[in-house]
Formats: structure tokens, sequence, C-alpha cells
């Protein structure tokens, strides 16, 4: 699980991200769901931006390149957020 930044809104908790993982097919999309966790639950909306970048996946090959903010509601811990993923097998 990476570790990330405070997020806005975030009076001291900080953020957890889970890597995801699917099996590739032959075809289609589907998406990776990536679970973002808070260290402690806040009494206020928690806000964090977040974008993909390539790794060990490229974008636009393996995943769709995705990006946007990601509220915890207060009192939430726990998040995801969703990939959409190429499943289409290497040639």
């Amino acid at each position: 699980m990476a570790a990330a930044a405070v997020p806005t809104g975030a009076g001291g908790a900080t953020l957890g991200i889970a890597d995801a993982a699917l099996d590739e097919g032959d075809a289609g999309t589907t998406d990776l769901i990536f679970m973002v966790t808070l260290s402690a639950a806040e009494s206020a909306d928690v806000t964090v931006d977040f974008a993909t970048s390539a790794g060990s996946a490229s974008a636009g090959a393996d995943y769709v390149s995705t990006s946007g903010s990601l509220t915890f509601p207060a009192g939430v811990t726990t998040q995801g957020i969703g990939v959409p993923s190429e499943l289409a097998g290497d040639p």
C-alpha cells in the first residue's frame, strides 16, 4: 500500500492506496478498483485529487488515463477509485 500526502480537510489523517490487479483477457474493458483509506476518521469531509501515471502498465494500452477528486464524507475511512482497464491480450 502506498502512502500519499495529507488531503484537503484532513486534520492529521494520511492516505493509503492499495494496489489493484486483473487478469488480462481477450477484449473489452473493466474497472480496476483502487481502495483508498484514511488513517483516521475525520469530523469534516476530506477531499483528495488523484491522477493515474504509468508504471508497469501503459496508459492507452493497459488502462485509460483517469483523474479527478475523491471525497471522503465525514466519518468515512475507505473509498474506491475506478480506473478503466483495457483487457485485450498483448500481441
